[in-house]
């Protein structure tokens, strides 16, 4: 009788490999254990599809992401009071990667002349062929940065302490060169949107609208079937099964293979800190505002930004164009999920509220915003500009689609923000920082 493979005794090998795993479902760790695997486990096909279109947060492989070191990065911001970390492999890798990712073709970086000989080897021998210019100064001529900057310049480079010679940089010397910080709509007190993108859904529905602004930007318009699904969505704040995964396959099937590649591994990277979305509800910026204390010497400086009310004055002003009109539908329900804050939310003394009444020429009151953060919830230090302009004006996204680069408001919210007030504003900004 003739013997099939199954008959025969196992191997060695095959004896190693199957023999005494333990049973994943049996396991539940008190603390994130030491994952030494280099792949993980997939329960079915339908995982692994998810995971290659972005929508998971599941790791495959300890080269893209590991539990460990994922855990040990989120305790370290959390020790530094930072957004996020990253842990690399070696110092080099760390160095290379911050290098390569801020520095491109015609930028000049500023670097202590004294640093580990495998960074001067990078930024000598090695960036220099790729159009970067490195400029070496000495440890004195860091604690004047001011004087360093050039048109070029894109990053100030140091190590401390400097291997091997362990000598250390005043780092205290060069952050007090520090003389003004301008936030742009910024959601120092929170906004309630956070909540909405907290859940799940809320976190598919933030990946969904931030695709939505890299096709915006590309292709200028959003199909408007995609616009007006989008719109039910935001409104009900919620969708039957898979609308908000059709809706991003759709978008996303524009993109070339490789760009869709990139942008599935960025989403998939954001996605995985989970503490994002928390530090801007109104309780996580409390928390911050408690612990970060303004820094004595620096002028801080603020754009708020309003729109006005949806409504039908809000649907006129959006102009006559249907795709205008759709995307208005995408902002009545963000301007009245941000108009829920409550005033005990937004610490700002009443005589400056009045004041930025009055710059307004209307009242603002907690519930005010811009479509996104509320407008009180942006005062932090002194002001530069109340802008009747909508979250995604204020940073360029109005409709200016003949100008070089061109400009896609994407969002109608019929402020009618213009390219001469964004312009005007910038301006006002780089005063404002020049004179600190």
């Amino acid at each position: 009788m003739a013997t099939t493979k199954a008959d025969r005794p196992a191997g060695a090998a095959t004896r190693l490999i199957h023999t005494g795993e333990a049973d994943r479902t049996q396991v539940a760790p008190l603390t994130t254990p030491i994952y030494e695997t280099t792949t993980f486990v997939f329960d079915n096909a339908a995982e692994v599809v998810a995971y290659n279109e972005g929508r998971s947060t599941k790791h495959l492989y300890s080269r893209y992401t590991n539990p460990t070191v994922m855990a040990t990065e989120q305790k370290l911001a959390a020790l530094d009071g930072a957004d996020t970390a990253l842990l690399f492999s070696s110092g080099q890798g760390a160095t290379s990667t911050t290098l390569l990712a801020h520095l491109a073709d015609g930028d000049e970086v500023i670097c202590s002349a004294a640093i580990y000989g495998g960074t001067l080897h990078l930024l000598e021998d090695i960036l220099a062929r790729f159009g970067v210019t490195p400029r070496f100064v000495s440890l004195d001529g860091l604690s004047r940065p001011e004087s360093l900057f050039r048109e070029r310049t894109r990053m100030l480079w140091f190590e401390s302490p400097i291997n091997p010679t362990l000598r250390c940089v005043d780092v205290e010397r060069i952050a007090s060169k520090t003389r003004a910080i301008v936030t742009v709509a910024t959601p120092h007190f929170g906004t309630p949107v956070a909540h909405l993108f907290s859940s799940l859904f809320g976190e598919q529905l933030l990946k969904l609208l931030s695709l939505s602004t890299i096709y915006a930007l590309r292709a200028g318009r959003l199909p408007i079937s995609v616009v007006l699904r989008l719109a039910s969505v935001l409104r009900k704040r919620k969708a039957p099964a898979n609308v908000v995964d059709q809706l991003w396959a759709q978008l996303l099937h524009d993109f070339s293979a490789d760009r869709r590649r990139a942008i599935e591994k960025f989403f998939t990277q954001v996605g995985s800190d989970r503490d994002l979305i928390g530090q801007i509800t109104p309780a996580g910026a409390a928390a911050f505002n408690a612990s970060t204390p303004n820094r004595p010497g620096v002028r801080y400086g603020c754009v708020i930004t309003r729109a006005r009310p949806p409504g039908v004055r809000s649907f006129l002003r959006a102009g006559i164009d249907p795709y205008a009109h759709a995307t208005h539908g995408l902002f009545v329900p963000l301007y009245r999920l941000a108009s829920r804050t409550r005033a005990n939310q937004v610490h700002v003394p009443r005589d400056r509220i009045r004041a930025i009444s009055r710059a307004y020429q209307s009242r603002v009151d907690a519930r005010s915003n811009d479509g996104m953060v509320p407008t009180l919830s942006q005062v932090w230090g002194d002001g530069i500009r109340a802008a009747w302009a909508d979250h995604h004006d204020i940073i360029g996204h109005f409709d200016h689609p003949t100008h070089v680069p061109p400009h896609f408001d994407w969002v109608a919210s019929g402020t009618g923000f213009n390219r001469d007030q964004f312009e005007s504003i910038w301006r006002e900004v780089a005063a404002f920082i020049a004179a600190a």
